[in-house]
């Protein structure tokens, strides 16, 4: 075989090599043209401020649908849209983190209303005008300011509310005051006059009733008239509230409150009947007179 022959055989091997390369291999990939980069307002999370986002548009088309002007303006359109519904939740104090949202939210490409037409976003920058930015940022100061004197009102609010019942409190308040003066206790006499001083002034030249006290309990009313140099009044309500709690049940209550009479405990069990007169069993607090004055039921026998 001559040297021509050979070589011939090698070409040709090659060039059909080639062509079936070619005819039965995958087709090869077409060069798409760049996304446009388009501007894009966008509404922020205040009314009448916006952002300039700059976004590249990518669109595909399926089903025949043909590639134009028109398809790329329905692509813009939903981009838009879905960008939008991103911008409206951040400030225009927030660029950055919006860009970096927006990449997230028009990655996917996503169905369009034209039939057949895809289209993706990225976005490459986030424009706000600098008076924007001022004012947004002067508003989130005064915001903050606001929030932080709402908090201190109410600090105080909460503060006097708590204080305020010491004021007609002069043991309370004397021990509220050892609380944060631990080492002073040689000034308690002092402090304690100071305080039940202050209770006589608060309540006026008429006596300590003619001051109506919000804070005011049924336990504070209770306390001041034992508390009171009122030796008849204290001995009348006491054996009517120990009365009261044995005939509810509350021996409990009852033998504390001997206790603080020194006085034997009630030998009564919860629940039984008080041996009492008949208008206290009847429930009725009803006055009797007695020498011409009101006088509480089962105790005729003391105003005598």
């Amino acid at each position: 075989m001559s040297n021509d022959n050979f070589w011939t055989r090698i070409i040709g091997r090659g060039t059909a090599a080639t062509a079936a390369t070619r005819t039965f291999g995958p087709p090869p990939i077409p060069t798409m043209p760049p996304p446009p980069l388009v501007e894009l307002i966008l509404d922020s999370r205040h009314e009448f401020l916006r952002f300039t986002a700059s976004v590249k548009i990518w669109y595909t088309t399926t089903n025949g649908t043909v590639s134009n002007d028109h398809v790329a303006r329905f692509a813009q359109a939903a981009i838009h849209r879905r960008a939008e519904e991103v911008s409206r939740q951040y400030a225009v104090t927030q660029s950055e983190r919006l860009r970096n949202e927006l990449c997230v939210a028009l990655y996917e490409a996503k169905p369009i209303s034209l039939q057949g037409v895809t289209a993706a976003g990225y976005c490459t920058q986030i424009l706000v005008r600098q008076e924007d930015r001022e004012a947004v940022e002067r508003y989130e100061r005064t915001a903050r300011r606001r929030a932080e004197l709402a908090q201190e009102l109410e600090i105080d609010a909460l503060r006097g509310q708590r204080l305020q019942p010491l004021l007609t409190d002069p043991l309370r308040a004397t021990a509220w005051w050892l609380g944060m003066n631990e080492s002073r206790v040689d000034s308690l006499p002092e402090v304690a006059q100071t305080f039940t001083a202050l209770r006589q002034t608060l309540a006026g030249p008429a006596g300590r009733g003619s001051v109506a006290n919000p804070a005011d309990t049924w336990g504070t009313l209770v306390d001041e008239l034992v508390d009171s140099n009122d030796r008849p009044a204290n001995h009348l309500l006491t054996r009517q509230l120990r009365r009261l709690f044995a005939f509810n049940g509350r021996t409990d209550l009852a033998n504390r409150a001997a206790q603080l009479d020194g006085e034997p405990p009630t030998t009564a069990e919860p629940g039984a009947e008080p041996t009492t007169d008949a208008s206290f069993e009847s429930g009725s607090f009803a006055e009797t007179e007695t020498d011409g004055e009101p006088t509480m039921p089962g105790h005729a026998e003391d105003a005598r």
